[in-house]
């Protein structure tokens, strides 16, 4: 789906994949078309998700993107996602999540 060494080398970061949510298709038949991609630093608990394309195999320009936290994510539809993650003082537990 995802070259991640040469993302990191684009980017200069040591990204490690963390999992994929993905839209499921709105046919059964039909392939999967957008997913959110979770990256760590390094394999870091927190993560950046940035949804990809996975038929044009690049990340959606506008999408949905989400700054490094311990986090987490899934689809309410195609242009909807629910989200857990850090939304300031009061939002985490102690250990972050």
């Amino acid at each position: 789906m995802l070259d991640l060494d040469a993302l990191a080398k684009r980017e200069n970061k040591t990204w490690v994949g963390k999992g994929a949510e993905c839209l499921p298709p709105a046919k059964e038949d039909d392939p999967y078309r957008h997913c959110t991609l979770a990256l760590s630093r390094g394999g870091a608990d927190a993560t950046v998700l940035r949804e990809f394309d996975v038929a044009a195999k690049r990340f959606v320009l506008g999408g949905f993107v989400l700054t490094e936290a311990k986090q987490g994510i899934d689809w309410k539809d195609a242009d909807t996602v629910w989200v857990g993650t850090d939304f300031g003082p009061g939002s985490m537990t102690t250990s972050g999540y």
